[in-house]
């Protein structure tokens, strides 16, 4: 497993427990600016491309 699909694992994993606690109201979105920012910039700098 690549570093990178490592790191991306996690996210998906952090992400899923913060739906669970219904930060995420979505799979694409996200209520908090802070989150939306957070997930932006990791997006960019794990994938190098904008966030779907």
């Amino acid at each position: 497993m690549s570093q990178l699909d490592e790191s991306r694992g996690w996210f998906y994993y952090w992400r899923f427990l913060l739906m669970r606690q219904g930060e995420i109201r979505s799979e694409r979105g996200c209520d908090s600016p802070a989150l939306a920012a957070e997930y932006g910039g990791w997006y960019r700098k794990t994938m190098g491309d904008a966030p779907p």
